[in-house]
């Protein structure tokens, strides 16, 4: 098996990750030169799958710093609160043993893709924001479907969160959770000065227009894309894949992982 890894620069993890890439049927490569500093050849080709190690952070990093690497992602706690990941990196070495064993399956989460105009895009695992670009102002927020109105008012922003992006930014926002096997999304205000505001659970597969009437910017799972004035927010056409040796239990997290802040 031909692998990818990607590790978070601040985690010392290098000696348990080499380590566990010694096993037999893996062959293991370096995205970056923080892995070929760990003793790793650097990639070429194709991988089968990706190694990612570190927190919820660093996973988001990942698919964005690499978007066109299409391939099941092995993700490896190493962080705060790792709630997106199967395994911690303690057990790194026999998660990787299971999985060569055949002992795994792929859960697919989906995106969300902002287009701006011009040709200009970008995606996200968790959720896509408008805010102004004053970060002391209020900016006036309309957000449409098919020409007619959902919401209107004045606030610091909106938050369009996927089910993935649910238990993140939105949850902080004060957004429900949305369990991962509901196909909807969140239309979220954030922090809204307009009394009429409410939160939206909306159908995913249908796009929305968020428009401001001040100067904005979109980020992308908190990627700053730049100043814009709308956006057309729909499903990406990728979907992130996750290797799962055990059913997620959303709850379960929320309980365990999420209970300790």
């Amino acid at each position: 098996m031909k692998m990818a890894v990607y590790v978070n620069a601040l985690s010392d993890a290098s000696a348990l990750v080499m380590d566990a890439v010694k096993l037999n049927e893996i062959e293991a490569f370096a995205l970056r030169r923080r892995e070929e500093e760990m003793g790793l050849p650097q990639l070429i080709g194709a991988p089968d799958m990706a190694l990612v190690v570190g927190g919820d952070g660093t996973l988001l990093q990942f698919i964005h710093d690499y978007p066109d690497l299409d391939v099941p992602i092995i993700h490896v706690g190493a962080g705060r609160v790792n709630f997106l990941s199967d395994v911690y990196l303690k057990d790194i070495k026999n998660e990787l043993i299971n999985i060569i064993s055949g002992n795994y399956f792929i859960e697919e989460r989906r995106a969300l893709s902002a287009d701006v105009g011009g040709g200009r895009s970008c995606f996200a695992l968790n959720e896509v924001v408008m805010r102004n670009v004053n970060m002391g102002r209020l900016v006036t927020v309309t957000v449409m479907e098919d020409g007619d109105e959902l919401l209107r008012g004045r606030m610091d922003g909106i938050i369009v969160a996927t089910p993935t992006g649910s238990t993140a930014y939105s949850f902080a926002a004060g957004g429900p959770v949305l369990d991962q096997r509901v196909n909807a999304k969140l239309i979220i205000p954030l922090v809204p000065f307009s009394v009429g505001s409410y939160k939206i659970v909306h159908p995913f597969d249908q796009p929305i227009m968020v428009a401001s009437t001040e100067k904005a910017f979109i980020l992308c799972d908190g990627e700053n894309f730049g100043e814009v004035a709308e956006a057309v927010i729909k499903p990406w056409q990728r979907t992130i894949k996750m290797v799962r040796t055990r059913r997620f239990n959303l709850y379960e997290r929320m309980q365990q992982r999420l209970s300790m802040f």
